[in-house]
């Protein structure tokens, strides 16, 4: 009895043991899954993959330190709360690739740098000129604007407003259709 005891004792130790090796090997393929996933994003996001030529070659050129007041884009200075990823890329569109600028002057050298390189056209927020616009009636407890989602330094907060503060979120079509 005692040596059938200690076989199954044995066995269920086997088991559990193989299991957390099975677990461990499991763990270890999604962290190396994880690990090429943000580099496939990193790289991607150091190449601007997406954003339009006039777009890419003002940032770049910015990084350079040929053009001062460059900020960046719209959609790399904010990030999303999890879960409206989607809905605010809707929203925003074609505006995550606005470029965000100290003023106004720096607006002017970006355009200009594209009108004697013939880049194109691109759209720039200078701080001291966007004003905000907020949605003014109240909101049912299941929605609220799209700039309560974002996550972005202080001095971005007219731009976001901008862009956002008059986009209603909701949790579904159903709840959109719902009266106040």
């Amino acid at each position: 009895n005692i040596r059938g005891g200690l076989v199954m004792k044995k066995n269920s130790s086997q088991t559990k043991l193989d299991a957390a090796v099975k677990q461990a090997e499991d763990n270890v393929m999604s962290q190396r899954q994880a690990e090429d996933r943000i580099r496939f994003l990193t790289e991607l996001e150091n190449s601007m993959e997406g954003f339009q030529q006039s777009v890419k070659m003002v940032l770049k050129r910015s990084r350079e330190g040929g053009l001062g007041g460059i900020l960046g884009s719209v959609a790399q200075l904010i990030s999303v709360e999890k879960g409206y990823e989607t809905a605010i890329e809707i929203a925003l569109g074609y505006a995550s690739q606005n470029i965000v600028v100290e003023n106004e002057a720096a607006a002017k050298r970006g355009i200009e740098y594209l009108k004697t390189s013939r880049g194109g056209r691109a759209t720039f927020l200078p701080l001291d000129t966007v004003k905000p616009t907020n949605f003014s009636e109240k909101l049912p407890d299941w929605a609220q604007t799209a700039d309560n989602v974002i996550k972005a330094d202080l001095k971005y907060k007219n731009i976001v407003s901008s862009l956002l503060g008059r986009t209603i979120i909701v949790d579904d079509i159903n709840s959109a259709s719902k009266k106040k």
